[in-house]
């Protein structure tokens, strides 16, 4: 479905306003290296490439399962002058060396996979990125147990996926507490909700973060 034309245009339009919501352009370093984890049909990453024209950026999109879409195939190779390209790997075992990156983005990723491999991903993220890095996160962010089962109807819905499909949720704030734990700063935080009207469900939260590491000084 994802090479058809109406299916690319929602999932453009949706990459523009997490990146955009997120104000990524402002946190983009000329000729820095950006890692997409789980990047899917590649759409998030290549909004990611059009805030940052003009600064020679690279970019590379790990995803263990999904290919990108004919459209975004042409975007890479019309306007990227190879500097974006689709790696076959998991985000805890990320192919690159210590300190190399300048940025991690994970969007709507982590709350598909359990707790402790969360974790596993986020110690790469750590790993892998400078000193002064960002991560760029997007996640699903329930505050309570009531909109946890709305959030998982959502996603459910939304995915395509099985009844039984896990979902491993934490608040905008738990997550932020977490991060910060780790080593991160906070340096922008956006919000936005969805309303679940089908069956009277309810809203569905979003959050996002930018998140420094380290100390750009070293």
């Amino acid at each position: 479905m994802f090479g058809l034309r109406p299916a690319d245009q929602i999932l453009r339009r949706r990459a523009a306003d997490l990146v955009d919501r997120l104000h990524v352009a402002r946190h983009l370093r000329p000729g820095g290296l950006y890692v997409d984890i789980g990047s899917g049909t590649g759409h998030n990453s290549v909004r990611m490439a059009r805030a940052a024209v003009g600064l020679r950026a690279r970019f590379v999109c790990v995803e263990p399962v999904s290919r990108p879409t004919p459209r975004v195939l042409r975007y890479m190779r019309k306007r990227t002058d190879g500097g974006m390209q689709f790696v076959r790997a998991l985000g805890d075992r990320l192919p690159l060396r210590d300190g190399q990156v300048d940025g991690v983005s994970i969007f709507f990723v982590l709350h598909h996979i359990p707790y402790e491999i969360q974790q596993r991903v986020l110690d790469e993220v750590r790993r892998v990125l400078r000193p002064g890095g960002c991560l760029f996160l997007w996640e699903d962010t329930p505050e309570d147990e009531r909109e946890f089962l709305v959030n998982e109807t959502w996603d459910r819905r939304l995915n395509f996926e099985a009844k039984s499909e896990p979902h491993f949720y934490r608040s905008g704030d738990h997550w932020a507490a977490l991060l910060t734990g780790q080593g991160f700063d906070q340096v922008e935080r956006a919000y936005y909700e969805d309303n679940s009207k089908r069956r009277g469900e309810g809203l569905v939260r979003h959050t996002g973060f930018v998140m420094r590491y380290g100390n750009a000084g070293g």
